[in-house]
């Protein structure tokens, strides 16, 4: 893509927009610089397709660039996304259709503990 140019320090020199990363597609386009894609290719491959058994379908992206200060709250610092380092991921489709989500599924006993060793494990990567 091409350069992203935006007021109060936004902006993503080198944006790329992904539809798919490690097997899964994601649910909305998601534009980021090379290296938050590489991390997030990395996460994917090492951390989400394991935990789902290699069966991860797709990822709900909740949002990827945004020139926004950070929670959206006005007066905060710039937020990550606003320089196209960030992605929020809210849920994952398994193959067999099923949805896991954050919001539903966090303090579940099915899910929750493998969303919160996800979580876990993209801090070292991101």
């Amino acid at each position: 893509m091409a350069a992203i140019r935006g007021s109060g320090g936004c902006g993503v020199e080198e944006p790329v927009r992904l539809i798919s990363v490690g097997g899964g597609r994601l649910s909305a386009p998601a534009i980021m610089n090379c290296e938050t894609a590489a991390s997030l290719l990395s996460w994917v491959q090492a951390s989400a397709q394991p935990r789902f058994n290699n069966q991860l379908a797709r990822l709900d992206v909740m949002g990827s660039y945004d020139c926004r200060p950070r929670n959206n709250q006005a007066g905060a610092r710039l937020s990550e996304h606003g320089k196209g380092r960030a992605i929020d991921i809210g849920g994952f489709t398994l193959a067999s259709g099923e949805q896991i989500t954050v919001l539903r599924d966090w303090g579940g006993r099915a899910w929750g503990e493998t969303l919160r060793a996800l979580h876990r494990e993209a801090c070292g990567i991101f």
